[in-house]
């Protein structure tokens, strides 16, 4: 018993302390007893143990999915079969849950993200902030136990787990086609079987995804409003092209494989480098059964191939095109007059990547050795071919004349020159060519006066490729020439030696189909072609006579005029 009573505004109020008050303070001391993870409260270590550990799961009794809580049922129940949307007042757009209208209401109209305090990246919920902290800052993944590969998401894991090692599959109840996410599969649904498409409210172009549609508004429609990166003010489509832009030039990110130790700018590059290099996985068209090793790949084979062929069209020549970036591409050279210069020696390209290939070349010296042969090329692709070409026995077969190739357009130009005919003639002086390579050549060589000029004796070629050869055997260490290994018989260049196996050794003639000559050179067959069925002749600037081949037209020059 009190005797007075107590003064109450005189209380002192001490603070309660809270049972979650070590999430608020960032201090993680609930841990599970089975498995060692940690959580912040007591609530969600019991939800765990009784979803993981005890095996306790809540069932829908409508589709029989299996929930690990209660709440995630009831939610659940009200998306999936009560049909309860929860819509935004603002642009209307409708959500399943509550929570996920209220991320969309404080990242899109409050302008609300949460930033890292850590390198000051923003993000739009608070989920991917924890994700992002775990996996950049912390290093915190999740292993698979079965082929060591890690995930930044457990949820990833999970999915990896069911599809590669599981073998879950998600069946198309249509068609039968198989998708290892429900997701996946449902967008499969709609695009295919439902005909479900989103317009564009301003231009009427349709889409089968939202994602497309909405890059689609960013890219044609939102003028101005371009995402820009803060350091050299480069604009693009989308943010998540300026994120991946800033992670890989910028802060220099890099995933390293954990089978070579190759490193890649972006994820998804590493992915595709995984599955096509290391777990040899292939990507099959089911029209035509070719094989490819990006799924990017053959999405783009089955569009220009089987569904709508080359359809994005060049506005000022409607010239046709397979992918939208070759329209880029061709816009920038063609009609804006886009040039690339290169600062050391002021070359000029007509595509970054040109440019790019060119100073890893000629100016930093990166080069592509063969790890089979020893052989060194200036560029990736070159040796991808010549590895697949040379030591794995992958060659491009003509359906025609069953000739082989090392690379497809190689093959594609056979095709056209030999047998579709197809001549690209020179808009200066009519002259036509069979390939286009050559058709370059010459304009730069003839009509723009293109030289390249040895800087030891000055002596001048119209192709880098006869200055090169010039350099090593006249000025070099090349003079120890390329010898033949069937008769050891030398040669100072890897051309004459090709052509002296396929004549000598493999027997390889060129016959002409008018007189029925025989040549051991395709370029002898050429010339006499020309200078004895089509009547070309090479003139005399000086005196006007009239030659039939340009080799003797330079003897006669050099011979008589000098």
């Amino acid at each position: 018993m009190f005797d007075e009573k107590p003064d109450l505004k005189n209380v002192q109020l001490l603070p309660f302390p809270r049972e979650n008050s070590a999430k608020h303070n960032g201090i993680i001391k609930h841990t599970c007893d089975v498995c060692g993870k940690k959580f912040s409260s007591k609530t969600n270590l019991k939800a765990h143990v009784v979803s993981m550990h005890d095996g306790i799961k809540y069932r829908c009794n409508v589709c029989g999915k299996m929930c690990t809580k209660k709440d995630n049922l009831r939610m659940h129940m009200d998306s999936a079969h009560n049909g309860i949307k929860y819509a935004c007042d603002t642009c209307g757009k409708t959500f399943r849950y509550r929570g996920g209208l209220k991320e969309h209401i404080d990242a899109k109209h409050k302008d609300f993200s949460y930033p890292c305090n850590i390198c000051g990246r923003t993000f739009a919920r608070k989920h991917y902030l924890k994700i992002h902290v775990d996996t950049v800052h912390r290093g915190v993944s999740h292993v698979c136990d079965i082929c060591g590969k890690s995930f930044a998401q457990r949820g990833k894991l999970k999915i990896h787990i069911e599809t590669r090692h599981g073998s879950v599959r998600h069946a198309c109840e249509v068609c039968g086609k198989n998708f290892t996410r429900k997701t996946s599969l449902k967008t499969h649904a709609n695009a295919a079987h439902n005909g479900v498409s989103y317009p564009c409210n301003i231009c009427g172009k349709l889409y089968l995804l939202k994602g497309n549609l909405r890059a689609h508004v960013d890219e044609v429609h939102s003028i101005g409003v371009a995402p820009t990166c803060d350091i050299c003010g480069k604009t693009f489509v989308n943010k998540a092209h300026v994120v991946r832009h800033a992670r890989s030039l910028h802060q220099n990110i890099r995933h390293a494989c954990h089978v070579c130790g190759k490193k890649f700018s972006q994820v998804g590059t590493l992915r595709n480098h995984v599955e096509s290099v290391h777990l040899g996985v292939e990507h099959v068209c089911d029209i035509c059964g070719k094989k490819f090793q990006a799924k990017s790949s053959l999405r783009v084979h089955v569009d220009k191939a089987h569904v709508n062929g080359a359809k994005f069209t060049c506005d000022e020549c409607g010239k046709s095109f397979t992918t939208k970036s070759y329209v880029k591409t061709h816009i920038e050279v063609a009609h804006i007059g886009v040039k690339y210069p290169c600062d050391v020696c002021k070359r000029i390209f007509s595509s970054k990547k040109s440019l790019k290939i060119h100073i890893d070349a000629a100016h930093n010296g990166m080069m592509h050795p063969c790890d089979a042969c020893g052989k060194v090329f200036f560029y990736r692709c070159t040796l991808l071919a010549h590895t697949k070409y040379r030591h794995s026995g992958v060659a491009q077969t003509c359906d025609t004349c069953g000739k082989k190739f090392s690379t497809k357009s190689t093959l594609r130009n056979h095709v056209d020159s030999i047998h579709n005919k197809i001549k690209h003639p020179c808009d200066a002086c009519g002259k036509k060519f069979s390939d286009k390579g050559n058709l370059r050549v010459h304009v730069h060589s003839v009509h723009s006066g293109y030289r390249c000029t040895c800087d030891i004796c000055r002596q001048t070629f119209t192709q880098k490729r006869s200055l090169k050869n010039h350099i090593a055997v006249v000025h070099g260490d090349a003079r120890a020439p390329h010898p033949c290994r069937t008769c050891g018989k030398t040669f100072l260049y890897t051309s004459s030696l090709g052509h002296h196996r396929n004549s000598r050794h493999r027997g390889v003639t060129h016959k002409c189909d008018t007189c029925k000559k025989t040549y051991r050179r395709k370029d002898y067959l050429r010339k006499h072609i020309d200078g004895m069925h089509n009547g070309v002749r090479y003139e005399c600037n000086i005196c006007g006579k009239k030659i039939s081949d340009r080799n003797n037209l330079r003897n006669h020059i050099n011979s008589v005029h000098r």
